[in-house]
């Protein structure tokens, strides 16, 4: 099945995609990383499910820039660094790995990782929310 990118109904979800973009604050858009990786991840695993190597190789791609994405831009002056950028150096490879032999399990273990990570990110900015707001409170 193809997508006719110039419908109205595209245009209309592109637009909003990108006004979400341009409009996320970076907490907000490092979540939309994470959503992002999970969906390439899992539409991997369904095109090796479908014998569509191709296209799982793709995707999988996809997740994997994603993966070097957050390498490149963590903040060494976090004490969490290392440890999150081992964490990340191992799902890179679990990723390229099962990409090259077309292991589902393999890519499930990298996407069970991320969700951990999106799922503690995702954490962490209500937490951030909430305290911001009772700084910013009027008293």
């Amino acid at each position: 099945m193809s997508v006719n990118k110039s419908s109205p109904l595209m245009k209309n979800s592109l637009e909003l995609l990108r006004d979400n973009v341009m409009s996320a604050s970076k907490e907000d858009l490092v979540l939309m990383l994470f959503d992002g990786c999970l969906k390439f991840i899992n539409q991997s695993i369904l095109a090796i499910e479908n014998k569509d190597y191709s296209k799982a190789n793709t995707l999988c791609i996809k997740a994997q820039n994603i993966i070097l994405e957050f390498r490149a831009t963590l903040d060494i002056r976090i004490g969490l660094a290392e440890q999150m950028d081992s964490m990340y150096v191992y799902i890179y490879e679990i990723l390229l790995d099962g990409n090259m032999t077309k292991d589902t399990a393999l890519l499930s273990e990298a996407r069970d990782l991320v969700r951990s990570f999106r799922d503690t990110w995702k954490e962490a900015i209500v937490i951030a929310r909430k305290e911001n707001a009772v700084k910013n409170k009027p008293k």
